[in-house]
């Protein structure tokens, strides 16, 4: 899925942080393309991006 991600992002000169979705179908166990986000998506407490990532993504987009 990563590297579908990044596929994508470069297939449409994307550049900066996003947020790549994806459905997963249990019984077909294949992942479908649902959306991007070109930004940091706020999860849910339970899914929380851990702050270090968080950190990361915002330097990588300020090209630090």
């Amino acid at each position: 899925m990563e590297a579908c991600a990044r596929e994508l992002a470069r297939s449409v000169g994307y550049v900066g942080a996003a947020t790549v979705e994806f459905l997963y179908g249990l019984e077909s166990k294949q992942y479908y393309f649902l959306e991007l986000n070109p930004r940091l998506q706020a999860q849910p407490p339970h899914t929380l991006l851990p702050l270090a990532t968080v950190y990361t993504s915002i330097r990588y987009c300020c090209q630090e």
